[in-house]
Parts: structure tokens; sequence; C-alpha cells
């Protein structure tokens, strides 16, 4: 992540500029543009889960999609 809105699901989950996205719904996350494919398949106010790293440690966190 290179930031984190105000606000946001990712401020929500306390995400930080630097933490690395892995997985996202139980899918791979494997590009920027992955990542935005499967936003857009989720649906929003639906809790899922979301794993990234921070610097050594792996980290899983629920997080709910807000409709754009």
């Amino acid at each position: 992540m290179d930031e984190v809105l105000a606000n946001s699901p990712a401020q929500q989950a306390q995400l930080q500029p630097g933490d690395i996205l892995i997985r996202l719904a139980g899918q791979p996350i494997t590009s920027l543009k992955s990542y935005a494919d499967l936003l857009r398949a989720l649906k929003a106010g639906e809790k899922i889960e979301l794993q990234f790293r921070r610097e050594q440690d792996l980290k899983t966190v629920d997080i709910v999609p807000v409709e754009r």
C-alpha cells in the first residue's frame, strides 16, 4: 500500500503505508490489476478477509467494502 485514505475500509482495518496485500476474500493478489478485479467482484457491505504482510508479520483482518 502506498496510501491509506481517511475513513476508508483500509483505515478501519488499520492498514498502513508499506503493508503488502497478499489475499482478498481467499483469492491471491498478484498485481494491482488482480486487486482491482477482486474489489470489483465484491459486494459492498459484505465482510471479507484480507491477508497482508507488515514487515515480517503475516496478518489477517476482516474488512467491509463500501460502494463508490
